[in-house]
């Protein structure tokens, strides 16, 4: 951790470039530097030019702790949500076999980084599973494979310099390696949604970080940053189904929310520029609240159940 934290506190933290592909390749020898997914958010969102950035680089990392085969320039693009939301019974994408391998056909909606994705990884249905239950696979498709098409959706009130799609996939061939291994919900998608926060909040935890030291803020605040920088950090190795993990999680976040009230008085004297873009993209940070909040439930109700040291997030 060591290594991270004098790198906060001692790189030039001034973003490399403005736009989001210059700076994306611009940042190439970060990426290559720091192994660990966690360690790549921070040191991407210390250089980031807005919010929308550094989340874009935490989601990007947050992916390859998702799948570490993607590797760290792959700009990968998560295809979940559909019509009726990402959870299983909301999936109608579906997989179906053909003599080579498979076909993928359906709609996904506000995919991430979509446009220049270098893969893309889609949540589909491959049919029924043990009793009940759907089999849900995860399959790495090239944006530019056969029967793939875009469509931009509007752009946020919040980030938006960070592009969302719908993508349709129609007859798209897929080959019987581009299956991930394991359940495409349980295994990739569900833990997701835990690892984003976490790479997220270190991506603006740093970007924060990175605007105090740029322009005179206090030490105090930095201080308090790198601490929940170190949080986040230690919070990355835990098992994203953890419920004491997500206790914790819930305790980095409030954390994060206290600095960023007590940052308050300094932005006052940032330069204008600055606190506009922070004043339209903070609200990234409360998009998926409630959904951390009913997690949080869970994990609570979790370990009031199972007093186990395995107990999990159901």
């Amino acid at each position: 951790m060591d290594e991270i934290l004098t790198h906060l506190l001692r790189a030039d933290p001034a973003p490399p470039a403005a736009d989001l592909p210059s700076w994306w390749a611009a940042v190439a020898p970060v990426r290559e530097r720091f192994e660990r997914p966690v360690e790549r958010s921070l040191a991407l969102g210390l250089v980031a030019p807005t919010p929308g950035a550094a989340f874009l680089g935490g989601y990007r990392a947050a992916l390859h702790a998702m799948v570490p085969a993607l590797g760290v320039h792959t700009r990968a693009a998560l295809c979940a949500s559909e019509e009726g939301g990402a959870h299983p019974a909301g999936i109608r994408t579906g997989l179906r076999a053909t003599g080579e391998g498979y076909a993928l056909d359906g709609t996904k909606r506000f995919v991430t980084g979509a446009r220049d994705a270098d893969a893309l990884l889609v949540l589909a249905d491959r049919g029924p599973g043990e009793g009940a239950r759907r089999a849900l696979a995860l399959v790495r498709v090239a944006p530019d494979a056969p029967g793939v098409s875009f469509e931009d959706m509007p752009a946020t009130s919040f980030v938006p310099d960070v592009a969302h799609c719908a993508v349709t996939f129609a007859g798209t061939p897929v080959a019987r390696e581009a299956v991930l291994d394991g359940d495409g919900w349980g295994g990739y998608v569900k833990p997701f949604r835990t690892l984003e926060d976490v790479h997220m909040s270190a991506a603006i935890t740093a970007w924060l970080l990175g605007a105090l030291r740029r322009h005179g803020g206090p030490h105090a605040l930095v201080e308090r940053l790198c601490a929940q920088a170190a949080a986040l950090h230690g919070l990355a190795s835990a098992p994203p189904g953890s419920a004491a993990a997500h206790v914790a999680l819930a305790g980095a976040c409030a954390g994060l929310d206290a600095v960023i009230e007590a940052m308050e008085p300094w932005w006052g004297d940032a330069p204008g520029e600055l606190r506009a873009v922070w004043a339209r993209d903070r609200r990234i940070l409360t998009v998926a609240r409630h959904a951390r909040e009913r997690r949080l439930a869970r994990a609570w109700e979790a370990l009031r159940s199972t007093p186990r040291a395995s107990s999990g997030v159901g």
